[in-house]
């Protein structure tokens, strides 16, 4: 049984990633399991402030696009790197003085700067081009320290964790990989329930170096070589942005008051991103994924409430791609958009949401109070009238009905959800796409803001529509809003 003060998090890694007491459980692409022998620690964060409230239209100038290939890089936020540098050599450098953390005389490792005692928050550790090994980080700052390449991304390493006392330690502009052989299972970044104030940013993270081609990779080689999950952070406060993913199994789960952006997931075999409590989701880019096992019910974005109730999770401007690549290759599986299907889920938003599957599935809840589901785009790939993907808004799986729900200005293939008085479930101008073709700009190479000839242009209800669109447009454009993400 779970105790009132367990992380949920991590309850729902222990329901979703097989976490047993002292053994740690990871499940591969074929449906297998491997055991890490490393704990994971309850959360003993004291904040109380969760998330901002999301303002529509506040984001980075960054914005991925269904053909991106990478996260694109921003700039270093000046106002985190307020002490001083210091450097750490690569694996085989040869040392010719005593260690001070200089240029000339760098730490011989990430762990021996933090040994030191030297650093402090605002202090920034760049790590010469090469190999940094493995990392595992356990101290805690007033404030980020930063450790990151000297040189571009020219700095790599096999895997980072943080410690259950890890807090304000920023990463950015590494590499990130396993050897090929290394066949664990486990998260290549990962933290544990008590850390706290971890930011991730311009990360290149990959099971594999070779990664980057898994179109390449024979569909009996993800079992083995993509059993890894991407990003698993446990603890609370993270913000993970700006970060490619490829080839692994879980592409980027955040424990309870994250922040999760601008981020692409590209080539996964489970779920794409998973979150908890008063966390943002916004921006990211999640798409192909593999058919390495049929029995695993693969999301594009999950939430589990495995005590029963996610609160202020908000879900916006991200992009769900089944596919992109040719149709007949046999790498290509089959995914469900945004699954809610164990809550309750209070104070729900999905806004703003592209989603593009073949799967029933495009955007489901489960159990919801307080919700608002408008503005989302619920898409078949190859435009065919087959019912679904649908959007659908029902009672929790014991009965309990959905209460209090706006469900407005969405294009969906279908919709399953019933308006009523009773429960406080309004439905306002959502329409069901009956020509995909004619609806949008060109769906097969994935544009899919509206034709000018489309009859869901200003055909929204102004007062549920968020103020920008998927691109950050301002609304209204015309005479009125249009339906679905994009604004025309």
């Amino acid at each position: 049984m779970h105790t009132p003060k367990e992380n949920k998090f991590i309850q729902f890694l222990k329901l979703h990633t097989y976490i047993i007491p002292a053994i740690l459980l990871f499940q591969n692409c074929s449906g297998g399991f491997e055991s890490s022998t490393q704990s994971t620690a309850l959360a003993s964060s004291t904040d109380t402030a969760g998330t901002s409230e999301v303002v529509p239209g506040t984001t980075l100038s960054t914005r991925l696009t269904p053909q991106s290939t990478n996260a694109v890089d921003i700039p270093d936020d000046s106002s985190l790197v307020t002490g001083r540098d210091y450097y750490v050599a690569p694996i085989g450098m040869t040392l010719s003085c005593p260690a001070d953390g200089s240029f000339t005389c760098p730490w011989a490792s990430i762990d021996a700067a933090m040994k030191s005692k030297k650093l402090v928050g605002g202090d920034r550790l760049l790590l010469m081009d090469g190999d940094h090994g493995t990392v595992v980080l356990t101290n805690a700052f007033e404030s980020p320290v930063t450790i990151q390449s000297l040189n571009n991304k020219n700095a790599h390493t096999n895997s980072i964790h943080f410690s259950d006392t890890a807090k304000n330690i920023r990463i950015r502009n590494l590499q990130v990989w396993r050897p090929e052989s290394d066949t664990s299972n486990a998260f290549i970044i990962r933290s544990y329930g008590g850390s706290s104030h971890i930011i991730l940013e311009n990360l290149d993270i990959r099971s594999r170096e070779n990664a980057i081609d898994y179109l390449s990779w024979p569909l009996e080689r993800w079992p083995v070589v993509a059993a890894l999950n991407g990003i698993g952070l446990s603890g609370s406060f993270n913000t993970v942005r700006n970060n490619r993913v490829m080839g692994v199994v879980v592409g980027i789960s955040a424990g309870p008051d994250s922040l999760v952006e601008n981020n692409l997931v590209d080539g996964f075999c489970g779920d794409g991103m998973k979150g908890v409590d008063r966390s943002v989701f916004r921006g990211n880019l999640i798409k192909n994924i593999v058919d390495a096992d049929p029995a695993y019910h693969s999301d594009g974005f999950q939430s589990y409430a495995a005590d029963g109730l996610i609160e202020k999770l908000t879900l916006e401007n991200n992009i769900i791609l089944q596919w992109t690549h040719a149709q007949d290759n046999p790498l290509k599986g089959s995914v469900q958009g945004i699954g809610m299907f164990d809550g309750f889920y209070d104070d729900l938003v999905i806004r703003n949401n592209l989603v593009v599957t073949a799967h029933a599935n495009g955007i489901s809840v489960y159990g919801t109070h307080r919700a608002k589901i408008v503005n989302n785009t619920v898409i078949q790939p190859e435009g065919l009238l087959t019912g679904y993907p649908w959007l659908k808004v029902t009672a929790h799986k014991d009965g309990r009905p959905s209460e209090d729900v706006v469900v407005a200005n969405n294009l969906s293939m279908t919709f399953s959800f019933s308006v009523s008085d009773q429960y406080n479930v309004i439905g306002a101008n959502n329409e069901k796409v009956t020509d995909v073709a004619n609806t949008f700009i060109d769906f097969v190479n994935f544009n899919y803001h509206l034709a000018k000839t489309s009859p869901y242009v200003d055909a929204g209800v102004i007062l549920h529509a968020p103020a920008t669109d998927i691109d950050y447009s301002p609304r209204p454009q015309g005479g009125g809003v249009d339906l679905g993400a994009y604004e025309n």
